[in-house]
């Protein structure tokens, strides 16, 4: 019981550190993502920019057509306030179900590690869609670490590429996992001392996954651009595109510089080479982790994503860690009261959050923002 409730406010404290960073910041394209949104719903589908002044009446691809669609018709229905309950939501279950997805369950110690990781990232958070859409990455891991349900890759992908314009990363993991497990089988069978642990994908998992990623990525073309949307994303992979237009598009060692994300990685990164090394992490699992940190390095906007592939892994470090130490130094009276401790501090520190959080559903009149 102890424990349960011990899980029960660590989860509440992690959800309330989350909200109070959406929820006391204003996105300064909010408006426009509202107008899209709800000019899509009247018919007048975004074909052409007629927001931007600089570029009005050009040929515009939205690639968050969809999610604009849906933070309308939250914030109609709702109000303001019912978005950054939806988007701290999101956020707090990808990072929680990476843990978990990784670890097979979520212990005292493995949630810890999450409020780390949402501490690490409160700088970067804001009612943006940009953090709902990780929450299908966390999905997507989860049908590969799994092997299961591939056939629920187009409906993924097509959600994600009606939210975001990051679902190519979508293909991008699914084909990390397929060369590094291909990768995998070479090492086992060459260099077995370096192969890491042993993959168990078969030659029909190979050709499933090449299926699928076909299937998605016809699926992806089912939109109101058509092909239009791989275009446009194509731009992603020219980084210097949007390091001459965008900000949060420049290099993490960049100022301003936000160290969390990647001081978090540099312990995940010394974590995952000695599981590696022990049969116990995977070579498509290093290569996910290595792909994430150097997208991230490249671009500061990424941390997201950083702290999702790293936490899992600092998790299962901690719980091993917490485990062991306890076992020697402990006894289950001491544990018990420990956690009766960590249970108040979570109340309490909910309750602090609590008065810190902005709420109001009418952001326009409001001059905090």
């Amino acid at each position: 019981m102890i424990n349960r409730l011990t899980k029960i406010f660590l989860v509440i404290l992690g959800y309330l550190i989350i909200l109070s960073a959406v929820a006391n910041i204003f996105d300064a394209d909010f408006g426009w993502h509202l107008r899209s949104g709800r000019d899509t719903l009247s018919g007048a589908f975004p074909y052409l920019d007629t927001y931007t002044y600089s570029y009005y009446g050009q040929p515009w691809t939205n690639h968050e057509w969809g999610g604009d669609i849906v933070f309308w018709l939250v914030y109609s229905t709702f109000g303001y306030f019912a978005l950054p309950i939806l988007v701290s939501a999101c956020v707090w279950l990808s990072l929680l179900g990476a843990i978990k997805i990784f670890s097979g369950r979520l212990s005292v110690a493995e949630i810890l590690a999450g409020l780390i990781g949402a501490g690490a990232i409160s700088y970067l958070l804001a009612p943006r869609l940009a953090f709902v859409v990780p929450i299908l990455l966390v999905y997507l891991l989860f049908t590969l670490e799994k092997k299961k349900y591939w056939y629920l890759w187009p409906v993924i992908l097509w959600l994600w590429s009606v939210m975001h314009g990051s679902w190519i990363l979508g293909f991008i993991v699914i084909n990390i996992y397929l060369f590094g497990n291909l990768a995998s089988i070479i090492l086992q069978k060459y260099f077995p001392n370096f192969s890491g642990q042993y993959s168990d994908w078969t030659k029909r998992d190979f050709l499933k996954n090449i299926f699928w990623q076909i299937i998605s990525a016809i699926a992806v073309c089912l939109n109101p651009y058509g092909l239009k949307i791989w275009q446009e994303v194509g731009q992603y992979l020219s980084p210097q595109y949007f390091k001459d237009v965008v900000n949060e598009w420049l290099p993490s060692y960049v100022y301003p510089i936000y160290p969390w994300p990647l001081v978090i990685a540099a312990v995940s990164a010394v974590i995952i080479v000695i599981a590696y090394r022990k049969k116990r992490a995977t070579a498509a699992q290093v290569l996910l982790f290595a792909a994430i940190f150097f997208a991230t390095w490249q671009a500061k906007r990424q941390a997201f994503y950083l702290v999702i592939v790293s936490l899992p892994i600092i998790a299962i470090a901690i719980n091993i860690c917490a485990k062991d130490i306890a076992q020697k130094y402990f006894s289950e009276n001491i544990i018990r009261w420990t956690k009766i401790i960590i249970i108040f501090l979570a109340l309490a520190g909910s309750i602090f959050i609590l008065t810190k959080i902005h709420f109001t559903n009418d952001i326009w009149p409001d001059k905090q923002y």
